[in-house]
């Protein structure tokens, strides 16, 4: 059994906070080493999506309706959760779930539809996984794996490589290809965000 003390030596506050919340407050908390890695993870996963989110260019003025529609009733369920005697569990489970979609969106959207899509999931992250939930990660925050990990380095020169050829898919338009190589990388435990700085990638 952890102790509280030790645990925040490996994790960083959001990750703890999101694996908290992650059981309701009425049921006792054990601090396991899987469910850790698995909130680890899914913080990773909601950062990675909300960097790519805050990175594309927020030009047009468009809001397509089916879009706005979607992210509406991502505001329903996540209410109707927290209204159901705080069920912040099941409220994790709807932000998660909008991520997934989000990360879908975002490899098949662009210009002004792209632009209006992403200041939608913007806002709404801040507003339930920042301001609600307080999870939402910032460019300040580190996150608990260490950058010196060993298995970088064994990784490094592959994963470089990967990602130059998605990047070239993706200029072209090629999908298809940047999906192929998108699941490549996941498949080394990669996690790749796209900023306005161009793609970096770190160790799920």
């Amino acid at each position: 059994r952890h102790q509280l003390r030790d645990v925040m030596k490996e994790y960083s506050a959001p990750v703890l906070r999101f694996y908290l919340l992650n059981g309701h407050y009425r049921s006792p908390i054990d601090f396991s080493d899987s469910n850790l890695e698995e909130s680890l993870s899914a913080y990773k996963r909601l950062e990675g999506v909300y960097n790519r989110l805050e990175s594309v260019t927020k030009s047009g003025e468009q809001e397509p309706e089916e879009l706005v529609s979607a992210i509406s009733s991502c505001k329903s369920d996540f209410s109707e959760a927290m209204d159901d005697d705080f069920n912040s569990r099941e409220a994790c489970a709807k932000v998660l779930g909008a991520i997934r979609e989000m990360s879908k969106m975002l490899s098949e959207l662009e210009g002004d539809d792209l632009g209006a899509y992403a200041l939608h999931c913007v806002d709404w992250l801040e507003d339930t996984a920042g301001s609600v939930l307080g999870v939402l990660p910032t460019r300040e925050q580190t996150l608990a794996e260490p950058e010196d990990d060993p298995r970088r380095a064994e990784i490094a020169d592959q994963v470089e490589s990967l990602i130059a050829k998605r990047s070239e898919a993706r200029a072209a338009k090629d999908w298809p290809a940047a999906d192929a190589i998108r699941d490549e990388l996941a498949s080394l435990g990669v996690v790749v965000t796209d900023t306005a700085e161009g793609p970096i990638w770190d160790l799920v």
